[in-house]
């Protein structure tokens, strides 16, 4: 009598077992079924989302001072997102101010040098005419009638007409020097206001 009433005991507990094990499947049911419907007032989308990466780095090279913006932030067109130290740059800036300057004098340098080979340059001439018409009167002497000049004095007037000559070419070519040095000091001008352009505007 007793062994059957254990069995029925040891029955009894797997069934009540499965009866609460039921109830509460039932119940998670019901609050699943009831948490959708109430969630359905909101528009749900099923997808992917895509995104483009974009990377962001500075024109110039440099150091960087700051970050104004934290990962993922959202930002607008324009906004400034970092800032690199101007230190390199105002660096190139004032050499390029004193390039400036520096061409600046050497085209004042070589104008004047100019002016002075453009008056050695007149004097030669003048000279170079003046031996040149004192040869060209001995000259006409001598096929006028032999003997009206010294050999030695025709013989220094050739020379100094020759030394005259020299003399006009050097300074022919002292203007053409000059000129080309203010040519190449104007360059260096246009590149140095480049220069300092460029790095203002970096």
């Amino acid at each position: 009598m007793a062994n059957a009433t254990d069995k029925r005991a040891r029955r009894a507990i797997p069934a009540r077992a499965i009866a609460v094990l039921g109830v509460l499947i039932v119940v998670a049911v019901a609050w699943l079924v009831f948490r959708q419907r109430a969630g359905s007032d909101a528009d749900v989308f099923t997808g992917y989302v895509v995104s483009d990466n974009v990377y962001l780095s500075s024109p110039v090279s440099g150091t960087l001072k700051s970050v104004a913006v934290k990962r993922g932030e959202r930002v607008v067109a324009g906004q400034a997102l970092f800032s690199v130290d101007l230190t390199v740059r105002e660096a190139e800036s004032d050499r390029a101010i004193a390039e400036i300057s520096a061409a600046e004098s050497q085209i004042a340098q070589q104008e004047s040098s100019l002016a002075r080979a453009r008056a050695d340059l007149a004097g030669a001439q003048t000279e170079e005419s003046r031996r040149g018409a004192e040869l060209r009167r001995f000259t006409a002497a001598q096929a006028e009638k032999a003997g009206a000049v010294a050999p030695m004095q025709l013989e220094q007037a050739q020379a100094a007409y020759g030394g005259a000559r020299d003399s006009r070419d050097a300074a022919r070519a002292a203007v053409q020097s000059a000129t080309a040095a203010i040519d190449a000091a104007r360059a260096r001008l246009r590149q140095a206001q480049a220069s300092v352009s460029s790095a203002q505007r970096r």
